[in-house]
């Protein structure tokens, strides 16, 4: 419900009502709409106001998953090739269109000790497409031109937002303090239906998700797949370019250590 000072929600039809600003500015709502599972508020700032995908909240009614850890189910994505893949600065208060990917939100009870906590997308086969871990890597060294260092899960109490760009892990493996005039960013996969795969210990969570294709776009399955399968022998073959390379400097440190 919008009031004079905010936003209010209700869990047990009316009855109490618990105050959910977020990032809203004190504010006078004047309307409220559900469009695409996304809640629109406009405000009397004359602004509008977007909290993306209802469904964590549409899914627990707002209780806490009975303390298990929990993965939610996104709305469905799509695949626009806008190339837009960068999500919005925090504490931004200037609008920009939503980056091309899905948000997979997920519960976890408390913050997880030393170990591991990772999160996998799988496609239709079963297979790994994309691994994030919560872990970050100790051995990772930034230089001019090379990847990007990876993307750490966040593990805070209670309710987390990861974004999957739709890509697959990056290119590796890479060549050290070589400038890459690109990216090593994996290829954006094609529309169809994926799980999204949380693991935390001996405990294991999966959620289905859904990307589809641009309604304009008139690519047929069998030109998706051939797209996939020029950008995967693509991606093998800058890996064992990258490979050989690697081979052939460890080869001269050797014969430069005998001289």
């Amino acid at each position: 419900a919008g009031a004079e000072r905010g936003f209010y929600i209700s869990f047990n039809k009316g009855d109490t009502w618990l105050p959910m600003q977020l990032n809203l500015p004190v504010v006078t709502i004047t309307d409220l709409m559900i469009r695409d599972n996304d809640l629109v508020a406009a405000t009397a700032g004359r602004a509008f106001w977007i909290l993306d995908d209802l469904g964590p909240i549409q899914q627990t009614a707002g209780l806490a998953p009975d303390g298990q850890m929990k993965i939610f189910t996104p709305k469905p994505g799509y695949k626009f090739g806008s190339g837009n893949m960068e999500q919005p600065a925090e504490n931004t208060i200037a609008g920009s269109n939503p980056p091309e990917g899905i948000n997979i939100d997920y519960y976890l009870p408390e913050i997880p000790d030393s170990t591991e906590v990772k999160l996998e997308i799988l496609n239709d086969e079963g297979k790994i497409v994309r691994t994030y871990t919560s872990k970050k890597d100790k051995v990772f060294k930034k230089y001019p031109g090379g990847p990007q260092p990876p993307k750490v899960l966040p593990t805070q109490k209670g309710l987390n937002r990861f974004f999957w760009d739709l890509r697959t892990d990056q290119v590796s493996p890479d060549i050290n303090g070589v400038y890459v005039y690109g990216s090593y960013a994996g290829y954006r996969l094609p529309p169809g239906s994926y799980r999204a795969r949380l693991t935390h210990k001996n405990l294991v969570v999966e959620t289905p998700l859904v990307l589809k294709q641009d309604p304009n776009l008139k690519a047929t399955v069998q030109q998706w797949q051939e797209q996939q399968q020029f950008l995967s022998r693509v991606v093998s073959d800058i890996g064992s370019i990258h490979t050989a390379v690697n081979e052939w400097r460890k080869v001269k440190r050797q014969v430069e250590s005998y001289n």
